[in-house]
C-alpha cells in the first residue's frame, strides 16, 4: 500500500491542478481514524487500499500484536461513518477485492462509487490509482479518470481488465462530475 500511495501522490505532483488536491493518508485505519479523518479533513474522495471481502473491507486491529482473527468492517458501518458528517464525501474508492457489494450500502451517502467486482491483484490496483488520480489531478471528469484507470488495469493485467466498476447515484453525471 505504501507503493501505491508513494506512486499517485507522484502523479498527483506531476499535475497542472496539484496545488487543489490534498492528499491524507491513514495507515492501519481503523474506524476511529475514518470518522477523525472526515472531520479534520472532509475530503471530497475517500480511498481504501487493502483487503475486501464480499461483506466489507479489512480494518486495523487496536491490539499492537497480531490478533487472532482480523476485523472487517461492514459496508454497512462504513457506510453510516461516512454520512454521520455534515460534508460525507462525494466519491468512495473501494480499491479492495471483491468491494462491489458495497453499492447498496454506500450510495447514498456517497454520489458514486468505485469497486472491484472480483479480486485485483496489487500490481493492478496501484495502476488503477495512480491513473484513476493523475486524472483528476489533470481536472478530467470522473468518469474519464474511472476510464484511465480502468485502461491501466487492463495493460496491467489483461484478465482483471474488466474488475473495476463505476457506479453512480440515480441523476448524477460523472462525465460531468469535476472534483478538483
Amino acid at each position: 500500500m505504501d507503493v501505491e500511495v508513494r506512486q499517485v501522490m507522484n502523479a498527483v505532483r506531476g499535475s497542472k491542478l496539484r496545488d487543489n488536491i490534498t492528499i491524507h493518508q491513514s495507515p492501519a485505519a481503523d474506524l476511529d481514524s475514518l470518522i477523525e479523518g472526515l472531520n479534520d479533513h472532509r475530503p471530497r474522495i475517500v480511498h481504501f487500499s487493502g483487503h475486501g471481502y464480499r461483506g466489507g473491507v479489512a480494518v486495523d486491529h487496536p491490539q499492537v500484536k497480531r490478533p487472532k482473527s482480523g476485523r472487517v468492517m461492514t459496508f454497512n458501518i462504513l457506510s453510516k461513518a461516512l454520512a454521520a458528517t455534515d460534508t460525507p464525501p462525494n466519491v468512495i474508492v473501494l480499491n479492495a477485492c471483491e468491494s462491489a457489494r458495497a453499492r447498496s450500502a454506500l450510495l447514498p451517502p456517497a454520489q458514486a462509487i468505485v469497486v472491484m467486482q472480483d479480486s485485483i491483484s496489487d500490481i493492478a490496483a496501484t495502476s488503477f490509482a495512480v491513473k484513476f488520480y493523475a486524472a483528476i489531478a489533470a481536472g478530467q471528469s470522473l468518469q474519464a479518470a474511472f476510464n484511465q484507470g480502468a485502461v491501466a488495469v487492463a495493460e496491467a493485467s489483461i484478465n482483471e481488465a474488466a474488475t473495476p466498476q463505476l457506479i453512480v447515484a440515480k441523476d448524477i453525471n460523472p462525465k460531468k462530475m469535476i472534483l478538483t
